[in-house]
């Protein structure tokens, strides 16, 4: 029926499998991006270390923006993957969590205020125009054509 759900494990872990690589594949090329703009050496660390963003503000400014613009597409992506508004929250959220546990595994647990603003920035820009952009299209107006052929009583 309209709107019937089905529980689909696989489903749901290949959207999160999905979701979180489309954020690291953006994440690298706009830090990748903004790097070669501010002449500093982009690594891993820029990803996964929250020690990073204590840096000055030219070193600091590429893994900013890159964040924000991950983001950005992550909302994108939320939209023709997800498809739901709904489900937004529910997707970024488990997002920047595996995130989060993959940087304590890698650079220690993620302690400085600048990571975990930038982080949650990103995430609450994730939800709302991932809920926008998929609310856009769950409100849109369904065509219904009437057909000019004869009808059979």
């Amino acid at each position: 029926g309209f709107r019937s759900f089905v529980w689909d494990p696989l489903l749901i872990v290949s959207q999160i499998i999905f979701l979180q690589s489309q954020f690291y594949v953006m994440l690298c090329l706009y830090l990748m991006i903004f790097s070669a703009v501010a002449h500093a050496q982009p690594t891993l660390t820029h990803i996964f270390s929250s020690k990073i963003l204590l840096l000055d503000w030219h070193h600091r400014w590429p893994m900013v923006m890159a964040y924000i613009l991950s983001a950005l597409s992550g909302a994108v992506s939320l939209r023709y993957v997800v498809r739901r508004s709904k489900k937004c929250l529910d997707f970024t959220v488990t997002m920047y969590c595996v995130h989060t546990v993959l940087c304590w595994c890698t650079w220690g647990f993620p302690s400085t205020l600048e990571w975990w603003l930038a982080n949650v920035v990103s995430a609450i820009v994730m939800v709302v125009l991932g809920e926008w952009l998929c609310l856009r299209v769950e409100v849109s107006e369904i065509p219904i054509s009437v057909g000019t052929g004869s009808a059979k009583r």
